[in-house]
């Protein structure tokens, strides 16, 4: 399940992300995307796990794949707040093949998160 959390400023698009994501949430997350895009260019997205069980099927992490390239460019930082050791190494691995800067947090420091992507 794919959820929109208050903004903390406008080129910031803030999300929580638990259970497992599916083609109607990137039906949802792709127009908010490119919407904040074509508005300020390069982007932060705040990104809360919780319980994330990974994607329904094959095609949603496909679906992934297709916004992450096409975006590739347009993210300059990326906050994540998980809760499982695979989410942060798979965050950790992100780091070194995105021009963007990639960090992850626990939930106990979700405020330093959220001043982090902000700064």
């Amino acid at each position: 399940m794919f959820d929109l959390l208050e903004k903390t400023q406008e080129n910031v698009l803030a999300t929580k992300i638990s259970g497992k994501l599916n083609q109607s949430d990137y039906n949802q997350m792709f127009p908010l995307v490119e919407e904040t895009v074509a508005k300020y260019g390069k982007i932060n997205l705040y990104v809360e796990l919780e319980n994330f069980e990974g994607w329904e099927d094959p095609k949603s992490l496909w679906d992934e794949f297709k916004l992450s390239f096409k975006h590739y460019t347009d993210l300059e930082k990326v906050a994540i707040v998980g809760e499982k050791k695979w989410e942060e190494f798979a965050t950790k691995a992100s780091d070194f093949v995105n021009p963007a800067k990639i960090k992850y947090f626990s939930p106990e420091q979700k405020e330093e998160a959220k001043n982090w992507i902000s700064e």
